[in-house]
């Protein structure tokens, strides 16, 4: 049983890339026919900003304090702050 050798792809690089630029251009041409029409006003857009921003501060304030609970971290006295600072 002889091994064969793994051929080189048909393409050359100019082909491949021909090709790739044909593909890019399909897709941009298709991404221009399909305009989706949606029905939010900009009330609506607002309004669910500012929701999933207080949700995602929620969730940022739940990791900090599970951080504090976990891990008990050591903070320094109020004498040796200052002695640093001084």
């Amino acid at each position: 049983m002889q091994l064969t050798s793994v051929h080189k792809s048909s393409f050359s690089g100019l082909e491949s890339a021909h090709a790739s630029a044909q593909l890019h251009a399909f897709l941009f041409s298709l991404h221009c026919r399909v305009k989706p029409n949606y029905a939010y006003s900009e009330t609506t857009v607002t309004v669910m900003t500012y929701a999933l921003g207080v949700i995602h501060n929620i969730l940022a304030l739940c990791v900090l304090v599970s951080y504090f609970i976990i891990n008990h971290p050591i903070l320094p006295t109020r004498q040796e702050v200052t002695s640093a600072v001084k």
